[in-house]
This record gives C-alpha cells, structure tokens and sequence, in this order.
C-alpha cells in the first residue's frame, strides 16, 4: 500500500500501481494468508471474517472506484472485499457448490492473462463505433461483451492448451532418491 500511495507524491508513476508486482503484494499475501489460514480455522470464525470483511469493504470499495478512479488504497479494497467473498463462498455450501464458480476457478489462469486487453480492446472497438458517447447501458454492453469474450477465450485456453499441459503431469513424476538428502538451509553463523 505504501508503494501505492507513493504515486500521490510522484516517486514512481502511476502506471505502476496496477502493474508492478510490488504494489500488487497486499492481494497476493492476503490469499497466501487465506490459503493458510482457510483450511486450519474454524469454519463458523471463517464465515463472520468473510461477511465483516464484505459488508466493511465492499460500499468503500465502490464509492473509491467512482469517485476516485486509479486511487492507491482501491486495490487493498477490493483485495479484502474479494477475500472476503472467498471466506463466505467456501463455509456456505450453496456457493461452493456452484458450477459457474467452479469453472471459473479452473479458467482463472487465462482470464487474468487476458482481462486487460480483452476489456481494452473491446471498449475501444465498441466504443469507437458503436458507443461513441459514454452511457451505462453502452458500458454494461462492454462488459458484457467484454466477459463473455474473456470466458471463450479462457475456455480455449484450458481445453486446448492448459489441459494436455496438466496431463503431461503423471509422465514427470518427482521420486525422492532414498539416501540423497534433502537440501537444507541455514540460518545464522552455521554456514
């Protein structure tokens, strides 16, 4: 968050913060955390972290993305209401038994390759003949658009190009040589 809020006094560009890893590392720990977190807590705990979490981020979140687009605390918002939707989803079994949102986790890898220039060039395209004056139902025709392609080309990916990947899985399979032993590294004066 602070590399982010840096853009305000101008020590990196703006850019940066929705491209550097660096100022993307709050998301990133958020669900290394829950990753660790999820599967030793308990599941009532989970679910009441998740909805404080939505219920505290999620109007914070929206108002921040209309009213000051690109701001650097956005992403941490919008890093903790998705954490939060997470924790809700996985303790409610009515949304962790959703097929749409099970794909989506499977496709996850393309779409996020792919969102940014998909969104990108369809707004552009679209906006510059089809949608020349910005209104809500030319946006929510972008974004449909905009999704669907996402989720095609997401699909493609996984049918043909990630799957036969993954199933080349069991063909290198890693066996521990008995007797070798395992790489170990130190801390300290013990070097």
């Amino acid at each position: 968050m602070a590399v982010r809020w840096s853009v305000l006094i101008g020590l990196i560009p703006a850019l940066n913060t929705y491209m550097n890893t660096l100022t993307r590392l709050d998301g990133l720990s958020l669900g290394a955390f829950l990753a660790l977190w999820i599967p030793e807590a308990d599941s009532r705990t989970v679910k009441v972290a998740g909805i404080a979490a939505v219920v505290l981020t999620l109007p914070a979140a929206i108002a921040m993305g209309l009213m000051r687009p690109g701001h650097w605390a956005f992403f941490s918002l919008l890093a903790a209401c998705f954490a939060g939707g997470l924790c809700v989803a996985v303790t409610t079994k009515a949304f962790s038994n959703i097929a749409f949102l099970k794909y989506t986790g499977k496709v996850s890898y393309a779409l996020y390759l792919i969102h940014v220039p998909v969104f990108s060039f369809v707004s552009y395209e679209l906006g510059r003949t089809i949608f020349r004056h910005s209104s809500f139902s030319g946006e929510l025709v972008v974004f449909s658009v905009s999704f669907a392609v996402c989720y095609g080309l997401a699909a493609i990916s996984w049918r043909f190009f990630e799957s036969p990947f993954l199933r080349l899985k069991s063909c290198f399979e890693y066996v521990f040589a008995s007797g070798a032993a395992a790489p170990t590294f130190y801390a300290g004066a013990d070097r």
